[in-house]
């Protein structure tokens, strides 16, 4: 394996603290389970008194590691200290399949944990959150720690126990969704989550790069106009590709032609879709084109038994469980499918993977494949990539390529090579990259006396009984990318000597990252193996990525009477280098968006610490006087712009009667200075004592009134937060549909997000400053009310 110095000197200095950790071994192997479980106090005590965490790794490792054996029977391996200690620094361990990196998260887990301020270990589905949960957490219990499960539909008490613990497992779904509803509630101690501290990822790779763009939606649901969906879908079909609409071709964004909305708008009899009474209706088009020309089913969806739209996640085949399309697109594909058109959903709150994960403090994760994309991981995360070596060394075959001209010469041979493997009895799993793909496979496959399995998104919910089977006698397995990633294919002691696992791959990736991970099912732990992709010219990569010139240079190519290119070594190369080309635009792509939803992003945040200084009880106040006061100096900002129309007299008499009404609405109080002759050069001044004034106002405000401005005023940065998105979102759409990727519009989208949420923003505090003004007034006049009606009281008492 080819390391850079750098990687070189990291990995001398690892083994050094691995020695002195094994050769700990025999006095932690001597202490009683009361004696090793007394470690984790000692080690907390230390930290409390000056040591640093990384004066603590050997003795921490060692407890670990013996722990690990009373509970399951062995020890970390070296390779997996290694890994534990590139993962307490923040790294990314790229560990090859099967090199036990579950096991591996333990010691930095634990490590950690010594800190006191909690351990997220996030993956990428539920039943591996469980599983590893159940199989580690008594490691760490053993040790002292608590280790907690975050699981969906977990009660708000549940899970913020869960999150008090030392050590947390969970999906990133759940502890992003967790994010945004603890900023949903009113007082703190509703908040499940505390402060993020450090979180270790599995597939660290899929989940940050693949999945890093995917936006995390807590929604509300409303009814929608079903037959305007409809009739949208109608028209949308009647559109001709390079007529009406083109899908560019980086982004597959599909954008209607000046003759598509022409066409549309004779058909619907408009005269203008642009006008802003339209805008609403030219929504729905974009929407429903979009569901017509860049989902694809059984790609980007699929229909349940029960008629539901399921998306898949592109890059394991896996169903994205509860997950839907938000701004209407996906009731825009139920519409396409002729399905039952669900409730739409209205943002409440976004954010996405990316943004979330950059909130925690130190992050580090696991994966077989991360090298190809250092950069980005360093770039967007600031985490680095640190090879670990294998425990034995990898002894599978990978064999180059062979490429076919046609797509059913290339299934052809697939089915052929899988029927001579087959007759060994090794077991046989075939990658595809789509469900569709998998069905079109399974067609040639029937036409065999082949027994075979399919694995995708239409049997997850057998996943992991499917792919435990997967390494059985004579099992042959089609496999959607990479379901089944992050459970090992085991082999019997019978196929291990008949030459291990045998992986097809029947298309090459536009990332070569997930070509590794198919390549990387086999030959786990040193076992036998071997790999292989069989293209073709027909292939996705192919269509979508070469010109004109280079698809008739591709199409004189000699083929053999099988229609396997005879000269392959230049079309290997040629993959290679589209392969390079897509990963560019794909970081280019990711790299653009990342800019584009730093906006909203930005946003959300100080937002955010407004709710949160309004959820503090002991700095609430502070914001609302705050708002009063900036309320205030807008007034006299106007105030100021009519004395301007005076010239420059000094002195002037001013509209004190609306002046000092629009100033009672704001500071609901009797004594406010005079206004007569106040000079421009005394406003300031003016400002400072109607502050003071503010502020004594809400000191003498009783408490549970100043509480109902507080509640009051959370739900207006709420309505203020929805009416943000609903804008950020339909600018965010004419960016896409006026150019993608491009520089100048983005820069102008930067530039009226930041207008747009200055107006939001100033629109808030000012309906904050009247809101609280407005309930300290009622409570004042319904005191007055009731004193005078008890004095009123008192003198008819009297009278009689």
């Amino acid at each position: 394996m080819k390391t850079s110095f750098k990687q070189d000197w990291k990995l001398r200095s690892y083994r050094k603290i691995v020695k002195s950790v094994l050769a700990l071994e025999e006095e932690y192997g001597a202490l009683s389970d009361k004696e090793l479980r007394a470690k984790t106090t000692q080690f907390k005590q230390q930290l409390k008194e000056g040591k640093e965490l990384n004066d603590l790794r050997i003795e921490a490792f060692a407890a670990v590691r013996e722990a690990a054996y009373r509970v399951l029977g062995y020890r970390h391996f070296d390779v997996q200290l290694i890994g534990g200690l590139a993962l307490v620094e923040g790294n990314v361990a790229e560990m090859k399949t099967g090199e036990g990196k579950t096991l591996t998260t333990t010691l930095a887990a634990y490590l950690r944990a010594l800190e006191e301020k909690g351990v997220h270990i996030i993956t990428v589905n539920e039943y591996l959150a469980e599983r590893d949960c159940k199989a580690m957490a008594p490691i760490h219990e053993m040790l002292g720690l608590k280790v907690g499960m975050n699981m969906e539909g977990m009660k708000p008490e549940e899970k913020k126990a869960a999150y008090l613990c030392d050590i947390t497992y969970g999906t990133g779904n759940e502890f992003g969704f967790d994010y945004l509803r603890d900023h949903h509630v009113y007082y703190n101690h509703q908040k499940v989550q505390r402060p993020f501290h450090y979180a270790i990822i599995d597939e660290i790779d899929s989940v940050l790069i693949d999945e890093g763009r995917t936006p995390l939606i807590l929604a509300v649901p409303f009814l929608t106009d079903q037959s305007l969906l409809q009739d949208c879908q109608r028209y949308i079909t009647m559109l001709k590709k390079g007529t009406h609409y083109e899908k560019e071709k980086e982004s597959k964004v599909a954008v209607l032609t000046e003759e598509g909305i022409s066409y549309l708008e004779d058909q619907m009899g408009i005269s203008n879709l642009y006008d802003i009474e339209n805008r609403a209706l030219l929504h729905r088009l974009n929407q429903a084109l979009t569901a017509n020309v860049s989902m694809k089913k059984e790609v980007d969806y699929i229909v349940s038994k029960e008629g539901k739209i399921e998306l898949i996640a592109p890059t394991t085949g896996r169903i994205m469980e509860g997950r839907s399309l938000s701004n209407g697109l996906h009731q825009a594909i139920e519409a396409k499918e002729g399905v039952g058109l669900t409730l739409e959903n209205r943002t409440q709150s976004v954010v996405t993977l990316q943004h979330f994960y950059q909130k925690y403090p130190i992050l580090a994760g696991l994966t077989g494949t991360a090298k190809t994309e250092e950069r980005e991981l360093y770039n967007l995360y600031g985490v680095k990539v640190v090879t670990i070596p294998t425990n034995k060394p990898v002894i599978r075959e990978d064999h180059k390529d062979e490429i076919y001209q046609t797509k059913d010469q290339k299934y052809k041979a697939i089915v052929q090579r899988i029927s001579e493997v087959f007759r060994t009895g090794r077991p046989v799993l075939v990658g595809t990259v789509s469900i569709e793909q998998s069905f079109e496979l399974a067609k040639y496959l029937d036409e065999t006396d082949i027994p075979f399995e399919v694995l995708n998104a239409h049997s997850s919910e057998h996943e992991a009984q499917l792919i435990r089977r997967a390494g059985q006698y004579g099992n042959v397995m089609i496999a959607t990318n990479m379901a089944g990633r992050g459970t090992d294919i085991l082999l019997t002691p019978e196929t291990k000597r008949l030459g291990g696992l045998y992986v097809i791959g029947t298309e090459r990736h536009e990332s070569r990252r997930i070509d590794l991970q198919m390549s990387g099912r086999a030959g786990r732990q040193g076992e036998p193996g071997d790999s292989i992709f069989m293209t073709s010219l027909e292939d996705d990569l192919f269509i979508r990525n070469i010109n004109e010139n280079r698809k008739e240079w591709l199409q004189t190519l000699k083929v053999d009477e099988n229609g396997r290119i005879i000269k392959e070594k230049k079309v290997r190369s040629f993959t290679d280098h589209l392969q390079k080309v897509c990963e560019s635009i794909h970081y280019t792509s990711r790299d653009y968006m990342m800019k584009l939803n730093s906006v909203i992003n930005a946003q959300r945040d100080h937002l955010y610490d407004l709710r949160n200084t309004l959820l503090d009880q002991k700095s609430y106040r502070s914001l609302l006087n705050d708002a009063i006061s900036f309320t205030i100096g807008r007034v006299l900002e106007d105030y100021m712009e009519q004395l301007a129309l005076f010239g420059d007299e000094e002195y002037i008499d001013p509209p004190e009667s609306v002046l000092l009404e629009k100033l009672h609405s704001i500071l609901p109080i009797e004594t406010i200075p005079e206004l007569k002759e106040v000079s421009k050069r005394q406003l300031h001044e003016f400002h400072k004592s109607l502050d003071l004034l503010s502020s004594t106002m809400l000191d003498e405000t009783e408490e549970e009134v100043l509480e109902l401005c507080r509640i009051q005023s959370i739900q207006i940065i709420d309505s203020q937060w929805l009416d943000l998105i609903d804008i950020m979102e339909h600018l965010q759409e004419g960016i896409h549909n006026n150019s993608y990727a491009q520089e100048q519009p983005l820069r102008a989208y930067m530039m009226e997000g930041h207008t747009v949420f200055l107006h939001i923003e100033e629109k808030l505090m000012e309906k904050i400053a009247r809101c609280t003004a407005s309930i300290i007034e009622k409570e004042r006049r319904e005191k007055e009310e009731l004193l005078q009606s008890m004095n009123e009281g008192i003198q008819t008492k009297e009278a009689v």
